[in-house]
């Protein structure tokens, strides 16, 4: 069941991305304006949030109905499913998109032009206390795993099934017994090296407009903080897994359900600060517009030259940035919340890599 509530939940999510992106970029591809109402942008909106609910709706249906809820690993990959035929049902609506704005000349015929304002983070203070409650979960998972050590039964559970049953062990040892503190620390280190960058990151926005500067401005600061508070959420469901492998507390599915609740808990946070808060602060009603508004007076660069027509051709899909000639390599996404790599830069490329490590890392620690 508990895969079920996942799968409908990243469902909804992906549905409500069309709303949640930047106004000017529609399906990935920057739209002037005067064409935003247009009739293929509303048709493209509206069969995008129908095939995903439907796709949900169908997905969710076979997992109760029809797979066996012994087929654990199967029934877990689902949500997986959701977000990939989600992504081939955006890919035509992208294509079609790019193509009515190349036919009827969308850019040419408009006054708009990509500003290369930017807006760099480097003045304002890192948000560090917002990683606090994570630190502190993770002290409490090893103070009271050293406290406990001898207490605990020398052979441990440490895989349980969808029924909340154990039904993997391993003999007591400092790797079993604090495999998920590890993991936890590598995660809370990881977040917080994902989020110094992206504080400190460089934007571009549509015009030099104050209020476009402050939404986009308030976008990084929530997204950062966001981040920062995440591993909060994720090292409270380690810790309850944790007492149940040290057998603090039983097993079943009350024990999975207050597992797996932190996790709910952080998807509800990261659905509502998206939706308030829009790709690049685009949901933003009332900002103020001022001079001097909020982390913009810090410091700020225009650069006129690199004003242009359409970026487009930087994208591929509307999802992938590649520019060889952006210094930044974490940029906002195109079609989705949050932030995406320039895969031109040197530091995607170190990133990527350090990522498909962690996988190789996670097998070698697994207590056996």
């Amino acid at each position: 069941m508990v895969d079920v509530i996942l799968t409908v939940i990243i469902g909804i999510m992906l549905s409500i991305i069309p709303y949640i992106t930047e106004k000017s970029i529609v399906f990935g591809v920057r739209t002037p304006p005067e064409y935003l109402d247009s009739e293929v942008i509303k048709r493209s909106r509206k069969t995008y949030v129908v095939s995903v609910l439907v796709i949900t709706l169908i997905l969710s249906t076979v997992q109760v109905l029809i797979i066996p809820q012994s087929l654990v690993l199967l029934l877990s990959i689902f949500p997986l499913f959701v977000v990939l035929i989600a992504f081939f049902v955006y890919l035509p609506l992208h294509y079609t998109i790019e193509r009515t704005k190349k036919s009827e000349t969308w850019a040419d015929k408009s006054n708009q032009s990509v500003s290369a304002t930017f807006v760099s983070g480097k003045s304002n203070p890192f948000p560090w206390v917002y990683a606090v409650p994570g630190v502190m979960v993770l002290l409490a998972i090893f103070i009271i795993g050293i406290m406990d050590y001898s207490n605990m039964p020398q052979v441990l559970a440490t895989h349980f099934g969808a029924n909340g049953q154990p039904n993997q062990y391993s003999t007591k040892s400092i790797g079993a017994v604090f495999f998920t503190g590890f993991l936890g620390i590598g995660l809370t280190v990881g977040m917080t090296l994902l989020a110094y960058p992206i504080s400190r990151s460089s934007f571009r926005v549509d015009s030099s407009s104050n209020a476009a500067l402050e939404r986009s401005v308030i976008f990084r600061s929530r997204m950062t903080r966001m981040i920062l508070i995440m591993p909060f959420f994720i090292d409270l469901t380690m810790m309850i897994s944790e007492f149940e492998i040290w057998g603090l507390i039983g097993h079943g599915q009350t024990t999975l359900i207050l597992t797996l609740a932190p996790i709910f808990a952080m998807l509800a946070l990261v659905l509502s600060v998206t939706l308030i808060t829009g790709q690049a602060g685009s949901n933003l009603r009332t900002v103020s517009g001022a001079e001097g508004a909020p982390g913009i007076s810090g410091h700020m660069d225009s650069i006129k030259s690199a004003s242009t027509k359409d970026d487009d051709s930087s994208w591929r899909a509307g999802v992938i940035y590649f520019n060889k000639n952006d210094a930044r390599f974490l940029v906002p996404k195109r079609f989705g919340g949050g932030y995406t790599l320039n895969f031109a830069h040197p530091g995607s490329i170190a990133m990527v890599a350090a990522i498909l490590c962690v996988p190789i890392i996670l097998i070698l620690m697994l207590p056996h």
